[in-house]
């Protein structure tokens, strides 16, 4: 058995069980560091053994305080007998109260242990030797503790120690024996390479295991993880505690919402916004949404708008928040704004390893906001809070606010951050205010992710939230744009909207929903009975939305969905959101490999009928489609991905050609192609089977093609609504840092809904009118006032 760092502590039985596992001849191994010890030394005080929680650190490092080579090895014992050095990482001591327990490795003299975690020797802190590597035998059989749980990274010379402890550890006997490497008690301890890139993108190789598998299998040994992720215990009184706590969230925010809003009537005579930061992904895939994102949703009806807000940039391939703006606008049930907010761009990044210095980086997010209906907040200069609490050493003066945001002196916006931002101020009548339009919708279970996220018990949704975003990367995949539909809780998120919502898409897919309610069921079965198609992935719902078992009525209901809409219900065994997900996190390393579950859910979607509301040939690598709608104006933007950040460089798309099903936008009167690099470019379509086929310009990052739907010509009717929307632009005067504003200017949108003709050089003309009008009476008053 493995044991490699746990976080989680040992019940008496699992001790006792492994205790009389060793007893009885078994061996065991254990890897541990300085985070480990309050929950290992139970464990280990059975053996007789226990590790100190400060680290040894060393005055001859080799890179750091903790990083250095321990050269007291014990040579007349069989697994260190031929070891010349092990080079420790942030080692922590093992102490012993047996006389039989063998020190295999010590730190010299010169290392001391980091009580006050200074990294700084001080009288007080005990000095070395200190045991790193111990050995001992408890009836019959044998126990190795080594206090570092580095792998991967320092194998070279771990390879031999590792080697050497099995081969002792089984007595010489290494065929087909079984090594049981125990991953449920640090979720970070893994044999996945894969899985390591995911929980530590930069500092995998600490979590990673992959050497030591690959080590133990080569020697004849069979290696399995063991132990399944903890399931939602079945006790009543938890899972009230569990809604309490989201409804007191909920309570909270609405009771905080409608007191601001009060005091702004009250005291501003106006209306105050709110909004707040919905932190919707994080973590080495951008995608990969958090558990944050149950109690974002929860409380997005009582926000104005909604601030989607990630932890990481969009960093090609495998960073790209679709799937979050998707959510979001779900969230916002397409009727509220939807903003992205990421700080970036000044003297430093929030995360130092990505160089936001690549001005074509920082062009691709904004274009990938706006590609998906949102609108992009730029904050040019990182967030101010740093500035303003003193506490980070880059904000030195002088520096101003502008617009809330931090600037410093001498600040540039890079050209290509200019350009883009210019096309979008250029564009903003067809870039604000249109929504995602399509016709697969991916639902987001409440219940499901509800009764599997219980950090204190180490549960988490993962592979729920996989399942989705594989899902959803496999549409991307095949330029599917898509939708995301809720599905609610009774007591945390009324999912009316949604059940209604999904009539307008031709399928619904369901990535493993684990939970379901008969509100919810009775929508699937209107749905299908409507037309529509429904695709599960991998597992069928088993609880309700309480996580009691499904009654045999529900299920039956359930199960005859199958039998009765059987030519329009697909279910997909595998797990091919999570399959994905492995060639996702590996930025699509061995995508032919995967390819055959990319073409599981393309035929699936066949099977049943759908027509691609859009088809991309001639892409290479990927890129993906977007379709936004506003009144009877379409809009397909396509984005580019295939972007390299050690040159700040695309790979230009040549040679591509857009299928638009002329079902569903119907026959447009104009096509015209913008990007940021050129000027409006009007395109002629030819029609192939129903579709409008248009051959595009090429693509550096982003480009969309507008289709203006033609309107019928009557002369009756001269209704006309009016939004008027004031944008002030501010500049900082460094020379003297101060901020003034450089000049307000107000906009006014005027549309005409169908089968209205409306003259805008006659618009145009009485808004100058008016304009003029107002200025001369405010310029007739201030002269009477000086009179």
């Amino acid at each position: 058995m493995v044991i490699a760092a746990p976080t989680v502590n040992f019940s008496r039985e699992e001790i006792e069980r492994i205790f009389e596992f060793v007893s009885n001849g078994g061996g065991l191994m254990v890897q541990t560091e300085s985070m480990s010890a309050i929950y290992l030394n139970a464990l280990l005080r059975r053996f007789g053994l226990s590790v100190n929680s400060a680290n040894v650190l060393s005055q001859n490092p080799l890179w750091d305080p903790g990083s250095f080579e321990a050269s007291r090895i014990n040579r007349s014992h069989p697994i260190t007998r031929g070891l010349d050095t092990l080079v420790l990482n942030w080692a922590v001591a093992i102490e012993t109260d047996r006389p039989d327990a063998i020190a295999l490795v010590e730190t010299d003299e010169h290392t001391w242990l980091d009580l006050d975690m200074d990294s700084r020797r001080s009288s007080a802190e005990p000095t070395g030797p200190f045991k790193v590597v111990v050995a001992l035998e408890q009836g019959k059989g044998r126990v190795v503790v080594i206090g570092d749980r580095s792998q991967d990274s320092m194998f070279w010379s771990f390879g031999p120690l590792i080697r050497e402890t099995l081969l002792w550890l089984a007595r010489g006997q290494t065929g087909g024996k079984l090594i049981v490497f125990d991953e449920t008690k640090n979720e970070y301890a893994t044999l996945s390479a894969e899985r390591a890139m995911r929980l530590d993108p930069h500092h995998s190789e600490w979590v990673l295991f992959s050497e030591f598998k690959k080590l133990a299998e080569s020697m004849g040994f069979r290696v399995k993880e063991t132990g399944r992720p903890p399931s939602f215990p079945e006790d009543a009184v938890l899972r009230e505690f569990v809604k309490f706590q989201h409804m007191e969230l909920m309570r909270f925010v609405k009771n905080f919402v409608e007191r601001v809003k009060s005091y702004g009537n009250q005291v501003l005579g106006r209306d105050v916004p709110i909004y707040g930061n919905q932190f919707l992904g994080g973590g080495p895939v951008v995608q990969a949404v958090n558990e944050i994102t149950l109690a974002s949703i929860i409380i997005s009806p009582y926000m104005d708008l909604i601030q989607v807000e990630g932890a990481w940039p969009t960093l090609p391939p495998n960073n790209r928040y679709t799937l979050n703006y998707r959510i979001a606008h779900a969230m916002a049930e397409h009727r509220k704004p939807v903003w992205q907010h990421i700080a970036f761009y000044g003297s430093k990044w929030l995360y130092a390893s990505v160089d936001y210095t690549k001005e074509r980086l920082i062009a691709l997010e904004i274009a990938a906001a706006y590609a998906n209906g949102a609108i992009k907040e730029l904050d040019l200069a990182g967030w101010p809070g740093a500035c303003l609490l003193k506490y980070d050493p880059w904000c030195r003066s002088p520096v101003g606010l502008a617009g809330g945001v931090v600037v410093l002196p001498n600040m540039k916006v890079l050209e290509e951050v200019r350009k883009v931002v210019d096309f979008v101020w250029d564009n903003r009548g067809l870039l604000v205010g249109f929504k995602p339009y399509s016709r697969v919708a991916l639902v987001y279970s409440i219940p499901s992710i509800l009764w599997s996220w219980f950090p204190v018990l180490k549960i988490r949704p993962t592979k729920l939230l996989q399942e989705l975003v594989g899902v959803a990367d496999i549409l991307q995949n095949l330029h599917i744009p898509f939708d995301v539909v809720i599905f609610g809780h009774p007591e945390l998120y009324d999912d009316s909207f949604h059940l209604e919502k999904m009539k307008a898409y031709d399928v619904v897919i369901l990535p493993l929903i684990t939970h379901i309610s008969s509100r919810q069921v009775e929508a699937i079965r209107s749905y299908l009975k409507s037309g529509g198609r429904v695709v599960f992935t991998h597992g069928l719902p088993t609880y309700d939305e309480e996580h009691n078992p499904l009654s045999p009525e529900l299920k039956q209901v359930l199960d005859s969905l199958f039998q009765t809409y059987s030519d329009k219900l697909i279910f997909l065994k595998e797990p091919v959101g999570n399959i994905w997900y492995e060639n996702l996190v590996s930025g699509y390393a061995e995508y032919d490999r995967y390819r055959s579950h990319l073409k599981l859910v393309e035929d699936a979607l066949a099977k049943l009928g759908v027509r691609p509301l859009v088809k991309l040939e001639g892409a290479q690598g990927l890129v993906e489609v977007s379709v936004l709608r506003k009144g009877m104006t379409f809009e397909a933007h396509i984005v580019n991905y295939n972007y390299e950040i050690s040159r700040d460089e695309f790979r230009e798309q040549r040679g591509l050609r857009l299928y638009v099903d002329l079902s569903a936008v119907g026959l447009p009167s104009d096509a015209t192609w913008l990007s940021p690099e050129g000027l409006a470019v009007s395109l002629s379509p030819s029609f192939v089977d129903r579709h409008l086929v248009f051959d595009l310009p090429p693509v550096n990052y982003w480009g969309l093609l507008i289709l203006n739907k033609p309107t019928a010509v009557t002369v009756t009717t001269t209704q006309t609504t009016k939004t008027t929307e004031t944008v002030t632009l501010t500049r900082l005067v460094t020379e003297t840092s101060v901020v003034e504003i450089e000049k307000t200017r107000t906009l006014v949108v005027t549309e005409a809904s169908e089968g209205m003709k409306t003259d805008w050089m006659l618009v145009g003309l009485a808004v100058a009118v008016v304009a003029i009008a107002v200025t001369a009476l405010l310029t007739y008053v201030k002269r009477k006032r000086k009179g």
